[in-house]
């Protein structure tokens, strides 16, 4: 049975808010408040520390001058006053320090140094009068710049790079393999490569590609500051090459014969370069000063030379028989 909808009315809104329980718990939430807002305002005027990030602006460079590196582009600031005007801090930045180049650099060598006691000035007139500075970090500014000299320099990976198992590293490239260093010629001198800061991939097994960052060099600036490195892997083949053996240091008149002639070479090498070996590229020698001034009845082989990539290059035989013969 439909019953319709009652209409409520303003009177039982009033009975409902001012009856004797809702009284009761209206008049705890206003004391609440009371108290509460009476909390918020005593710990907002209470005085405390904090630290506030100031940046650093760069006003008046010329536009041949080339800023070359900066110790820090923020400083970080201590600072007593109520919590009130410190939040106005944190949520509202501060005005920065402007460093004027023509004010702060010298042409002699190159540096720009923006003094404590400037940077104090700017900071009181920046904060509020009721704001103690406590500490100041770093004290100082300091910039380097110069007028376009530069370099190109190579690029080289650090850290720990290594591949996992039977893996290993066969290559890293670099986009670009070489940057633009721009700094003093007494710098630019020192620096023969630039680094890339330390890479951490100890177990690798495909080919990575990442982007790095490179090491910060002060009183220089490198373009780009960002390359790619790439870091290829292969796996380890073991294959076995016969190679002959060749007889050196043998007088003349003399001949020095080894048997077998020839001798099984086992190496190591990457999959993807055993199409690039033939036997050949090894030199497995007899050396007949070696038994002469070591007399025995057999003389000891030794590999002189392997190819590039070539790992753990050894001998199944490393004694052989020989004989010397006269020859007319």
């Amino acid at each position: 049975m439909y019953l319709g909808r009652r209409h409520i009315s303003k009177s039982d809104i009033r009975n409902f808010l001012f009856g004797s329980k809702n009284r009761e718990f209206l008049i705890f939430l206003f004391f609440l408040f009371l108290s509460s807002g009476f909390w918020l305002m005593i710990t907002l005027n209470e005085q405390t520390e904090a630290d506030i990030e100031v940046p650093i602006k760069y006003t008046g460079v010329p536009g041949n001058v080339v800023m070359t590196g900066a110790t820090v582009d923020t400083l970080t600031v201590r600072v007593q006053d109520r919590r009130f005007v410190l939040f106005t801090y944190l949520y509202d930045m501060v005005s920065p320090v402007n460093v004027d180049f023509k004010s702060c650099s010298s042409s002699e060598n190159g540096v720009g140094l923006l003094r404590q006691n400037n940077i104090m000035k700017q900071l009181h007139a920046n904060l509020s009068s009721s704001s103690k500075i406590i500490s100041v970090k770093p004290e100082y500014v300091k910039f380097y710049y110069n007028y376009g000299e530069r370099k190109k320099v190579p690029v080289k990976a650090t850290g720990k790079i290594s591949a996992a198992g039977s893996y290993y590293v066969s290559k890293v490239t670099y986009g670009p393999d070489s940057v633009t260093v721009y700094a003093l010629r007494n710098i630019l001198d020192s620096i023969k490569c630039v680094h890339t800061v330390p890479l951490n991939y100890p177990s690798i097994s495909d080919t990575l590609f990442v982007s790095a960052s490179l090491e910060k060099i002060e009183g220089a600036k490198c373009v780009p500051d960002v390359v790619n490195v790439g870091i290829y892997t292969d796996i380890f083949t073991e294959e076995t090459f016969d190679v002959p053996i060749k007889t050196i240091n043998v007088p003349e008149g003399k001949l020095l014969r080894t048997f077998p002639m020839r001798v099984k070479v086992t190496f190591v090498v990457g999959a993807s370069n055993i199409r690039n070996l033939n036997p050949s590229q090894f030199e497995v020698v007899a050396d007949y000063n070696e038994i002469i001034n070591h007399p025995s009845d057999k003389c000891t082989l030794s590999i002189r030379k392997y190819p590039h990539g070539v790992k753990r290059p050894r001998l199944d035989l490393r004694k052989v028989d020989y004989i010397i013969e006269e020859v007319n």
